[in-house]
């Protein structure tokens, strides 16, 4: 049976992808590597172009590496798109690399590799976390970059409840370092009128 894959080595700003087929006479063959933007014109872009090095007899597979969370966007997109997606973990990927004694280490090269792990190997489709654990992962990566003392990203879930939680602790304490009798409260009232 034929099989393909895209490898993608996927970066903040770009990625790199190479097609590998395997035929039916384990003769494998790859594709050289191609760049894209790592937004959503590119990865347009790459299932333009998959679909257009692919048989259309044989199921086409896109890998990649784990990364962080720079491969997730282009994750959900395909998996929106109807593609088959797996996510690999850095690890399994680099001992793939080791055992056919790879020293070199470019994006190409990862992306090639990539394209060949995939074909020569199973591995488990990739599914879209649930909100509520994406959520949670949101929260305790900015849990570990507020502790860490580290920016998190400012167009993040968490960075949004971040700024309203401080905008109102900067109204209340505006509110409070007022006089008494100029506040907007109703305990400041009460003891107004009581005097």
């Amino acid at each position: 049976m034929k099989v393909q894959c895209v490898g993608v080595d996927i970066a903040k700003n770009d990625f790199k992808v190479a097609f590998a087929t395997k035929g039916e006479d384990n003769k494998l063959s790859c594709t050289t590597a191609k760049k894209f933007d790592n937004a959503k014109t590119g990865f347009n872009q790459l299932v333009r172009w998959a679909t257009s090095e692919m048989d259309k007899n044989a199921p086409l597979v896109f890998l990649m590496e784990a990364t962080g969370v720079y491969h997730e966007k282009l994750a959900h997109h395909l998996h929106r798109a109807g593609k088959q997606v797996h996510v690999v973990l850095p690890n399994k990927f680099k001992h793939f690399a080791a055992s056919l004694n790879s020293k070199s280490k470019t994006d190409a090269i990862d992306a090639k590799l990539l394209a060949r792990f995939g074909v020569e190997r199973e591995h488990r489709p990739w599914n879209p976390a649930e909100l509520v654990i994406k959520r949670m992962r949101d929260f305790s990566r900015y849990r570990y970059s507020y502790k860490n003392r580290r920016r998190p990203s400012p167009t993040s879930f968490i960075a949004r409840i971040m700024r309203m939680v401080y905008q109102r602790i900067s109204r209340r304490a505006a509110r409070r370092s007022l006089p008494c009798w100029k506040r907007k409260s109703r305990y400041s009232v009460r003891k107004w009128r009581k005097w």
